[in-house]
């Protein structure tokens, strides 16, 4: 686990974020949020990567300043 956002953006896999969400909760979700937002570093591909799994990508624009 990693909060450098450099970091994050070169390992993200929804699809692990997914198996993980199931194995402890038991509940699968297709809303995801982007770490640290969706601008600027949500890039074409990774949007794309989102559509494989069927995502829908949820963002607010309040900087919670965390």
């Amino acid at each position: 686990m990693t909060q450098v956002v450099q970091d994050i953006y070169l390992t993200f896999d929804e699809g692990h974020a997914q198996k993980t969400l199931y194995e402890l909760t038991g509940v699968t979700s297709h809303l995801t949020r982007a770490p640290f937002g969706s601008h600027p570093y949500m890039k074409e591909d990774l949007r794309h990567g989102l559509v494989q799994y069927m995502m829908r990508m949820w963002g607010w624009d309040v900087d919670t300043a965390d």
